[in-house]
């Protein structure tokens, strides 16, 4: 079974255009490459937020507000990839494989749905953590043990469905299914110093206290 702990570091930070994530977030990831999906750069820029890479179709950027030259502007027209994909994509053709991604959601309810789409679809290929209001999400498609702390809040939510077992938390689960429309794994506990998922079938979402600025 493969153990998840939270003692690497992450490759790089997407930050999409929706919430924005708390100040001293930026802190935390001080030490990666920082890249802004189009419009989310316009507030980091106005707060003086480090950048190293704008990237998207730029129609969100607003055209008032002076870039610096040692910011890399990536425009990419192609209209069929949002541009958290876009992101994604120059992530994976550098060869940044461990991204923190900030702003997920916040904004019209069918882009955060949209951005679940690309985010599952990339978790097969790079490992991606979403950060959000001081929580982690990340995909779970194999058996693993995951470091955790007696009492942490832990979610597991199906995509679309998954079966499972559980071991280490309040309400477990034994060869039990988990599916969206009909049953959530939404609010459970960790009872020790990790928990574990022995996964049958499908994938997940799990949602755990964040560690920054450490990645799994």
């Amino acid at each position: 079974m493969k153990k998840i702990s939270f003692n690497n570091k992450f490759d790089a930070c997407i930050i999409l255009n929706a919430d924005y994530p708390e100040i001293n977030f930026f802190d935390k990831v001080k030490d990666i490459p920082i890249i802004a999906a189009d419009g989310a750069a316009n507030r980091m820029l106005k707060e003086n937020r480090r950048i190293d890479y704008i990237i998207g179709d730029l129609d969100s950027l607003d055209q008032n507000l002076d870039v610096p030259s040692n910011i890399k502007l990536i425009r990419i027209k192609d209209q069929e990839t949002n541009d958290f994909e876009k992101a994604l994509r120059f992530c994976r053709d550098n060869n940044y494989t461990k991204i923190l991604v900030a702003g997920f959601h916040g904004g019209e309810l069918e882009h955060s749905l949209n951005n679940w789409s690309v985010f599952t679809r990339f978790s097969k290929i790079l490992d991606l953590c979403i950060f959000d209001k001081g929580r982690y999400g990340f995909s779970v498609r194999e058996n693993v043990t995951i470091e955790s702390h007696n009492g942490e809040t832990v979610s597991i939510i199906p995509q679309c469905s998954c079966t499972l077992s559980t071991s280490n938390l309040k309400w477990e689960l034994n060869n039990e299914e988990l599916a969206i429309g009909v049953r959530e794994g939404a609010r459970n506990v960790s009872l020790a110093e990790c928990f574990s998922l022995t996964i049958y079938q499908g994938e997940l979402i799990v949602f755990v206290d964040a560690k920054l600025p450490f990645a799994f």
